[in-house]
């Protein structure tokens, strides 16, 4: 949702400048870091190892999220 809104500021007509608004979307970023997310290097590798595209695509239950 950050990255739509900031894209859309920059390209529509960047009222706030490419510095605030990188500097804006990096701080989101980083009040909710990407936990709980399986990357497609894990996902290819779950699936070569037998576990099918559903499988290796779901992220793992529990605490190691």
């Amino acid at each position: 949702m950050h990255a739509k809104i900031s894209l859309r500021s920059v390209i529509e007509d960047d009222p706030l400048g490419i510095e605030w608004t990188t500097q804006y979307l990096r701080e989101r970023h980083a009040e909710t870091p990407p936990t709980g997310y399986v990357t497609s290097a894990q996902a290819r590798a779950a699936h070569a190892a037998s576990a099918t595209w559903s499988e290796a695509v779901t992220s793992p239950a529990g605490e190691d999220q």
